[in-house]
């Protein structure tokens, strides 16, 4: 199933033996484009503390009920590392350059990078980086669409209003050639005016398969679920 990282922030995640809290972000890698750790917010009984859970542990994910059901107990679940054990780089970069009483930026910087990865992003901190196509900025970040089976982004959610009589299309990560942190962009090996051409995606709608069969044969590329594209 494809859901939008928006929609699961907020779903409530149940370990075997109960509750246990709700999904704050979705921490992923940059290279890979595979979703890294469920970030989840503990409820009272843990003190409300964010963890860090990995998607290998979940069973499945309930959208009716808006819960994700994870083979975890709640003391493993206490056991899990703290999300400031693994810190997207964004964080760590904002931890380096804010000021801060009897420090400095070396300390910051040593400190950080001890728990720092510098392909892991959060999506929430994603969202409105700029798109650089080959010809130019094309709009921004507006969300993610992950399957929940493989826990893999399988588009970006690019909203083209700051340039076009907008709308919001679909692309694949693939075509994504760096992420720069300092700029906040993406930068796409692709013209923009394909992606100004392309097939519109109403936020909050399914992505069907055959939505993503009209994508695959527009942008002229195979489908990742079976390669060489469905009808080709």
């Amino acid at each position: 199933m494809l859901l939008s990282a928006e929609m699961i922030r907020g779903y409530k995640l149940e370990a075997s033996d109960g509750e246990v809290g709700k999904v704050a972000d979705l921490y992923f890698d940059d290279d890979t484009w595979t979703v890294r750790y469920i970030v989840v917010q503990t409820g009272n009984w843990l003190g409300d503390h964010r963890v860090l859970i990995t998607p290998r542990r979940v069973d499945r994910v309930e959208q009716d009920r808006k819960v994700i059901e994870a083979n975890l107990t709640r003391v493993e679940v206490k056991a899990s590392p703290p999300a400031e054990s693994d810190k997207p780089v964004s964080e760590c970069m904002e931890i380096i350059f804010t000021p801060r009483p009897f420090s400095s930026p070396a300390y910051e910087s040593e400190r950080c990078s001890e728990n720092a990865d510098v392909h892991l992003r959060s999506t929430k901190e994603v969202e409105g980086y700029t798109l650089t196509a080959t010809d130019g900025d094309i709009g921004h970040v507006a969300g993610f669409i992950v399957d929940d089976i493989d826990w893999v982004i399988r588009y970006l959610v690019v909203d083209t209003r700051d340039l076009w009589p907008g709308k919001n299309v679909l692309v694949s990560p693939e075509w994504v050639e760096e992420v720069d942190w300092n700029t906040s962009r993406l930068r796409f090996d692709v013209r923009g005016a394909a992606i100004k051409d392309a097939p519109e995606y109403s936020p909050g709608s399914p992505v069907t398969r055959e939505y993503e069969v009209e994508l695959c044969h527009f942008y002229n590329l195979e489908g990742y679920w079976d390669r060489p594209c469905d009808g080709d």
